[in-house]
């Protein structure tokens, strides 16, 4: 019996515990607090994994007005790539990216950045806004009625926080079982 107690508690110990590495942010372009122009207004943000969609972006300006990012790229899959939009006033601002990694979890932070308007760039081209983003969020809705990105999503990371619990509710019970086992073989001798 006493075999079966230190298999017991040699399985519990052998158990993954471990927690699941989450997605972050490897490195900005430029890096976060420096400086952007209206001349060069482009941020690259560049993930240590897979990350999909972002499902938030958007831009802070130093009046507290926020913008939209509706335009930006997303190749590689660990990519993601826009610019600041033309309505922004210079100044101090803050980019919000929230993007879910490759494990389903999501990712969301706030980087500063200081924006210098350039005054020719200052005032946006009447033809220019009449022009199509390069890649959307696809957040519209669907013509067949299907269910847009962000519900699937939604879905997605409320089976994946439930699945998380899981392997330590498992890995408990499996404790709690071979500490009674030893507990009993004990009584017994």
């Amino acid at each position: 019996m006493k075999y079966i107690s230190m298999f017991c508690l040699l399985t519990v110990l052998a158990l993954p515990m471990t927690v699941g590495a989450h997605t972050h942010l490897e490195s900005s372009e430029p890096a976060s607090g420096e400086a952007l122009t209206s001349e060069d207004p482009g941020v690259t943000l560049t993930f240590d994994s897979k990350v999909q969609e972002p499902t938030a972006l958007t831009v802070t300006g130093e009046d507290g007005q926020e913008f939209d990012i509706k335009s930006y790229t997303h190749s590689p899959e660990n990519v993601i790539e826009f610019s600041i939009p033309d309505e922004v006033d210079g100044g101090e601002i803050e980019v919000f990216y929230s993007i879910i990694g490759e494990d389903g979890h999501v990712m969301e932070n706030q980087l500063p950045f200081t924006y210098a308007v350039n005054e020719e760039s200052a005032v946006p081209e009447k033809d220019t806004e009449t022009e199509e983003p390069a890649t959307t969020s696809g957040e519209d809705e669907n013509a067949n009625g299907e269910a847009s990105e962000s519900d699937q999503v939604a879905a997605s990371n409320q089976g994946n926080e439930s699945m998380v619990w899981i392997v330590p509710v498992l890995g408990f019970g499996i404790l709690i079982t071979a500490v009674l086992v030893f507990l009993g073989i004990k009584k017994k001798s």
